[in-house]
């Protein structure tokens, strides 16, 4: 990820956004996993935003290959095993959880990805997966995190390796999806009129306080109608949730 684009997000964790998709994260994890003890994997974890709330289900290991997220990441308190290699990597480690937020769109080869990413599952185990959605919406803003790509639900499960369950799929952030098609047009068409380039940072999620709490609150109300087992058809993020079998002959 370009200096300036991992800037951008590491300033904006506690955005409407981020705090919308940590509501998700969290109580699919607390849907899934529920008691303590577990071996849990945040690949791509960034600054470790997720570590926390991974750590109070067990013991938490990263990958991260990002090197100005790093200082941070090593920083947060429950974090057994940071990985700094670029993935797929040889790992024995076998986990209860593991989930890959936003980080397949930025490998180049994504099916060997998600097949590695499968593969640290222990029978039984979930992996839940967000990308960013729909090619047609590929930007300036994908350029700055160093995508390759976007994906469709359809896509996305496409990748699953034979053998694997898809529990659940859709989008999120639905109901705000017209708003964030119309300022990401926008926001390319004014950086190219400007200085006839738009790749050198992403679109920031930052807005005013009231805007921000009121965008929060639908965020947390579609995060409810997910974990209630909703697969919105739309939105820009899609996800997948994925469960390894507990016959693994």
């Amino acid at each position: 990820m370009k200096i300036k684009g991992f800037e951008q997000l590491y300033a904006e964790e506690n955005t409407w956004l981020n705090r919308g998709r940590k509501e998700l994260v969290t109580e699919i994890i607390w849907r899934e996993i529920r008691g303590p003890g577990k071996d849990m994997l945040d690949v791509g974890a960034g600054s470790g935003f997720y570590v926390p709330a991974l750590s109070s289900y067990g013991t938490v290991d990263a990958v991260e290959v990002c090197e100005p997220a790093l200082p941070a990441l090593r920083r947060r308190a429950g974090l057994r095993n940071l990985y700094t290699e670029s993935m797929p990597f040889p790992l024995e480690q076998r986990y209860d959880y593991v989930q890959c937020l936003d980080v397949l769109g930025a490998i180049e080869d994504d099916r060997q990805a998600m097949a590695w990413l499968c593969s640290l599952l222990k029978p039984g185990g979930p992996l839940f997966v967000t990308v960013p959605a729909y090619q047609w919406l590929f930007s300036f803003h994908d350029v700055a995190v160093n995508h390759f790509r976007r994906y469709s639900r359809t896509s996305l499960i496409d990748l699953v390796p034979a053998g694997f369950s898809v529990l659940q799929s859709g989008y999120f952030n639905t109901l705000l999806f017209p708003f964030a098609v119309a300022t990401r047009l926008l926001a390319g068409t004014l950086r190219r009129l400007k200085s006839g380039s738009a790749e050198d940072v992403k679109q920031s999620s930052q807005l005013p306080p009231s805007v921000d709490c009121l965008f929060g609150g639908i965020i947390a109300r579609e995060a409810a109608r997910i974990i209630a087992g909703a697969e919105p058809a739309f939105g820009l993020t899609a996800f997948c949730l994925i469960k390894r079998p507990n016959d693994t002959r």
